[in-house]
């Protein structure tokens, strides 16, 4: 680790410095997460907002490398689906997915997933 010239994102968040661009930092904290996921597999896995300091220029800065994660290359195609499915809006889909991954089961209840009448 480094020193980061930044402050933490919690007190971003509390705070209302004009600086700091609260929109443009949530964007790049997404798409910095779904990267981490979805293409290079190895994750920060303690994202909290004591965990990410942001600097003067809105950049983000990932802080405490002590849980780390990653993902193999099928469980992140399987991932990608099931965000497909889930964008779309596709229930059937979302759970048939969630099976093949082996999350949902004959054990778990499928029909709390269904839209209710």
């Amino acid at each position: 680790m480094e020193y980061v010239d930044g402050i933490k994102l919690s007190e971003v968040i509390a705070g209302d410095d004009p600086k700091y661009n609260k929109i443009l930092i949530a964007d790049r904290i997404v798409r910095s997460y779904f990267q981490q996921l979805s293409i290079d597999g190895f994750f920060h896995a303690d994202p909290h907002p004591g965990n990410i300091f942001v600097t003067e220029d809105n950049a983000i800065c990932y802080i405490d490398f002590g849980m780390m994660g990653s993902l193999d290359e099928e469980f992140r195609q399987d991932l990608a689906e099931l965000m497909i499915y889930f964008s779309d809006r596709n229930i059937d889909g979302l759970i048939n997915q969630l099976i093949r991954m082996d999350i949902l089961n004959e054990k778990n209840r499928h029909q709390h997933f269904k839209k209710r009448p």
